[in-house]
């Protein structure tokens, strides 16, 4: 673990350091699994039971966020803002500037106002941010069922379902980033669904799922424009379909092309209608992150200075001729030696931090409600990282870092059932196909390389472009399932190597 001063305020601490928290974290993943998998012999799995039990966590999830939930800053003050002056007046007032700045956010205060909207009646008259969370609560609940239903359908095994559903409790559901009305929890439903629809969506035809998808992509570009990356990965992997199943090609593409054309007219009638009508050369471009991205001062994250720079220039062109040439310098400067360092450096940021960069977004505490409680204060106690409350926050800093390092490190596992399938067909002991681990199932291969293959172009982003541990909580889903890949290879009884 790096002892140099550049990470320490950044990296929550941990006991024992981060490379023995992966392998403990691993191990209580693949403990897990071998337990439900005794488990399944004894009693079968019960979808009564797990819609039961959902349905228990999302009532006390909605409880515990209105036990902790709090008012934060940065954009997310900007976005309920903004979007509260739209219920309450229909207008943004002083918030025009950011939007025409951050268009990204548009559409997502649309979808936050019409909520504000409907809380107005259920909150005295006033409009109550509160019905945005329970509403992350119930999307939160659905990707749950959605990851445990994609899970039992790429391998088939209760026990990998219900470890994968344990998993995601103990590190999706129980993320504080839910109480945070901001695009982070909606891209984390969104991108599930997308996968949930790619493997375990009841239409029989897959040109109807890809039509979703196609749908949710480019609604969710508007929210969170990563999530094109398993859109990306995913059309990638259906080229190698079967040419038997080419007939289907023009059916796919009307749909897709319908769907896609829908979901555009959407956005139009959403970003740039009324208060959002706004000239966009105030946008901050691409090139704008990845001015971020090369900061090495700033680690490769947000900069107060780059959007200084980036700011002096009014006109598009120019702006992102010098933000190119700037990049150019600094990548020079830098050196083989010295990017190498900074990407390495980024990277340990982006992907060693299991509670995501929580409460270290501006001020991030704005305002807490005044409420002392039991409840209240064992949950703030749990997850406010601030001297008068954390007294138990190390401890889920802790549990979080070491089930999200183990999980990508279960997921590195399930590579190599990518890599090595030849070797594996060679040496494995005679069974039935059915009884042949999942990555040998040439339908199950290309969904897993599809998760595979996004997270390969979330890394690469991310080393290029502004670096976040928050950024990769939406991915966090992938992870949960390709850890399941990772956990079937080490718990299966027919071992292949």
């Amino acid at each position: 673990m790096p002892t140099h001063e550049w990470w320490q305020h950044i990296v929550p601490p941990t006991a024992i350091g981060n490379a023995p928290l992966a392998i403990i974290g691993a191990t209580f993943i693949v403990a897990v699994a071998l337990l439900c998998k005794w488990l399944a012999k004894k009693e079968k799995s019960s979808s009564t039971t797990l819609l039961i039990v959902s349905l228990v966590l999302l009532v006390t999830h909605i409880v515990v966020l209105y036990g902790y939930h709090f008012d934060t800053d940065w954009d997310v003050q900007q976005l309920i803002g903004a979007a509260t002056a739209m219920a309450e007046s229909g207008d943004i007032g002083p918030y025009k500037f950011y939007f025409a700045e951050n268009p990204n956010n548009i559409f997502l205060c649309r979808i936050f106002t019409f909520l504000l909207f409907v809380s107005g009646p259920l909150w005295g008259g006033m409009a109550h941010p509160f019905l945005i969370l329970m509403v992350q609560a119930v999307m939160a609940w659905l990707s749950g069922l959605m990851v445990y239903q994609t899970v039992m359908h790429l391998w088939q095994r209760h026990y990998l379902a219900t470890t994968a559903y344990i998993l995601f409790i103990l590190l999706a559901l129980a993320s504080p980033w839910w109480s945070i009305p901001y695009s982070d929890a909606w891209a984390f439903a969104l991108l599930t669904l997308m996968v949930w629809m790619a493997t375990a969506a009841p239409f029989k035809q897959m040109r109807h799922r890809l039509a979703v998808i196609a749908l949710t992509t480019v609604l969710g570009y508007f929210i969170k424009p990563q999530l094109v990356f398993y859109s990306g990965a995913l059309a990638m992997m259906l080229v190698t379909r079967p040419t038997k199943q080419a007939k289907q090609l023009f059916p796919t593409l009307r749909n897709c092309t319908i769907a896609v054309v829908a979901a555009l007219l959407i956005v139009l009638a959403t970003n740039y209608s009324g208060p959002f009508a706004m000239h966009s050369r105030a946008a901050m471009g691409m090139t704008h992150f990845m001015l971020m991205g090369a900061n090495e001062k700033a680690l490769g994250m947000y900069s107060a200075d780059d959007v200084d720079f980036s700011r002096q220039y009014h006109r598009k062109s120019e702006r992102h001729h010098a933000e190119v040439q700037e990049i150019k310098l600094r990548y020079k400067e830098l050196g083989i030696g010295g990017t190498l360092r900074h990407w390495s450096r980024k990277t340990y940021l982006n992907y060693c931090d299991g509670t995501h960069y929580w409460g270290k977004e501006g001020a991030f505490y704005k305002k807490i409600p005044e409420k002392d409680n039991a409840l209240s204060r064992a949950t703030r106690s749990l997850y406010y990282n601030r001297p008068s409350y954390s007294s138990a926050h190390v401890v889920w800093a802790n549990m979080a870092t070491a089930l999200w390092l183990g999980s990508q490190l279960l997921s590195m596992v399930a590579a190599l059932s990518l890599a090595v399938p030849a070797l594996r067909r060679r040496v494995e002991l005679h069974g039935s196909e059915e009884e042949r681990p999942a990555a040998m199932r040439s339908q199950q291969t290309r969904n897993v390389a599809a998760l595979m293959l996004a997270l390969v172009f979330v890394f690469l982003f991310h080393l290029l472009f502004e670096a976040r541990a928050r950024y990769l909580f939406a991915f966090m889903p992938l992870y949960i399932i390709l850890a399941m890949q990772g956990v079937e290879m080490l718990t299966s009884r027919k071992r292949s190597l």
